[in-house]
């Protein structure tokens, strides 16, 4: 009797190792299943001021993309990681490139900034346009080199009176042209912006007041920060641009 009982508690013994050891193997491959699938992510972080600090809240631009945007041609889903900071202008950008964006892996960077390099200049603290230019090819110089893919964006608006009467508008419009000019020298995506926020302001044509009054959901809360209503534009703006890519792809 005594004899059989050990036998069976050593056939018990090695059976709950051998089911351990194959629990520990299955869990042990299911960990680096889930690892690779992280590890598989298409990474684009938005690099930019607090318009896009501002797009990982509810409702803002970086949030709506989340819902929206499909897999990227290569099958992978995009991880889209906000790295904006209130105030910031092209020299913060270039302070802060390697910690708060490379140090991510980005597969891609939008960088969307200009409006406090126009705006700050009201106060003395502005980016001349030399230097605005200068250190954006410096950035994606920078992010170029690490193999990443770069998409600009021009600068929205600093207030949304129609037919150009902002006092920043010709100034917003040369800043603006600045981006395109830079992302065709480097053979860059442009997502315009400024193009399509000008055109929404301006739509009388469309039955809308090209005014910020009620008769049209404003773009800004401020004249500078998006509204839901701005939020979706850059969202649906940015949405055309990855899938324009993903149609190219097929």
């Amino acid at each position: 009797m005594n004899s059989w009982i050990a036998r069976l508690s050593h056939r018990s013994i090695r059976g709950l190792l051998a089911g351990g050891i194959v629990a520990l193997a299955v869990l042990g491959l299911k960990a680096a299943f889930d690892g690779a699938a992280a590890g598989s992510r298409y990474r684009i972080v938005f690099f930019g001021d607090s318009i896009t600090e501002q797009a990982e809240y509810r409702r803002g631009f970086i949030s709506l993309l989340r819902a929206q945007l499909p897999a990227m041609p290569d099958g992978r889903r995009p991880l889209l990681i906000g790295a904006g900071r209130s105030g910031n202008r092209v020299p913060d950008l270039e302070r802060r490139l390697e910690r708060d964006v490379l140090a991510r892996k980005p597969d891609e960077v939008v960088i969307f900034i200009g409006i406090n390099d126009v705006w700050h200049s009201l106060r003395g603290s502005g980016t001349p346009l030399p230097d605005y230019e200068t250190g954006l090819r410096r950035l994606i110089e920078r992010i170029k080199a690490q193999g990443v893919t770069v998409t600009l964006c021009t600068p929205t608006a600093i207030g949304e009176q129609a037919g150009g009467a902002n006092p920043l508008d010709i100034q917003l419009d040369e800043y603006s042209d600045a981006v395109r000019r830079i992302a065709a020298a480097e053979g860059l995506v442009v997502v315009d912006l400024r193009k399509a926020f000008c055109e929404r302001i301006n739509a009388a044509d469309e039955g809308v007041q090209p005014t910020a009054d009620a008769a049209r959901p404003p773009l800004t809360n401020d004249g500078v920060h998006l509204s839901a209503a701005g939020n979706a534009l850059v969202a649906d703006q940015l949405l055309e641009h990855f899938e324009a890519r993903a149609a190219e792809a097929r």
